[in-house]
């Protein structure tokens, strides 16, 4: 899916448990992720995260 065509139709709501509390789609697969930073850190609020490829690349281990 192009994150940058997104609309509101394409979200998903879930509850600290990962319950799918609104939305069509499937959860992100990195959801399990989100729930534990959620869990470690009580003072984070709402979040978007977006993830550059290039950016990946250059932080994986071995990268050059």
């Amino acid at each position: 899916m192009n994150k940058g065509m997104l609309s509101p139709e394409d979200l998903v709501v879930t509850d600290l448990h990962g319950r799918q509390l609104s939305g069509d789609r499937k959860f992100s697969s990195e959801l399990a992720m989100h729930l534990l930073f959620y869990r470690m850190r009580p003072d984070v609020m709402p979040c978007a995260r977006a993830s550059a490829y290039g950016h990946w690349i250059l932080r994986s281990p071995g990268a050059r």
